[in-house]
């Protein structure tokens, strides 16, 4: 899996932190988010009384931070914005791929998946995981039921 997969993975953690940490508000969740994005956006990054400089870091580096963060329990999102940049990955790709990889969980679930019914590879031999880039790629993100049309897509190709 490649690493602008995983970054979908670190920004759920990343939001559900954020959303614990407002009790579930998702306003001041948002406010947040945006703040943090703006104001650290020129702030260097202040880890073990060093001011690091995060776009003259390699990408290595970068990750390590982040791990370095997390350990810390710090969250840092112009950190992860930076991440993003250098996997040459927009807010938007990632957004499609935290609602479609959402999505295929609950659509496992729904199909079998705790019970051990649920086929994982379809009958064309490809994983859901390939079937479901294929519907990211088809829906747009901007749908206001963006999450209904990747279900829905899973759907129709599901061979359950």
């Amino acid at each position: 899996m490649s690493i602008p997969y995983h970054l979908a993975l670190v920004w759920h953690f990343l939001l559900s932190e954020i959303l614990l940490r407002h009790d579930g508000d998702i306003e001041a969740s948002l406010n947040y988010i945006a703040n943090n994005l703006e104001q650290g956006e020129s702030q260097p990054l202040g880890i073990d009384g060093q001011q690091i400089q995060l776009k003259e870091q390699q990408l290595l580096t970068k990750l390590e931070l982040l791990t370095a963060t997390a350990a810390l329990r710090r969250i840092d999102l112009v950190l992860f914005a930076e991440l993003l940049r250098d996997c040459q990955m927009s807010w938007e790709v990632l957004f499609r791929q935290y609602v479609g990889k959402n999505v295929l969980n609950f659509f496992r679930q729904d199909h079998g998946y705790k019970e051990g019914t649920y086929i994982k590879v379809w009958a064309d031999g490809r994983e859901d995981n390939e079937h479901l880039v294929e519907i990211m790629q088809a829906v747009d993100a901007k749908a206001d039921n963006v999450a209904d049309l990747f279900y829905q897509g899973l759907s129709e190709r599901y061979p359950g």
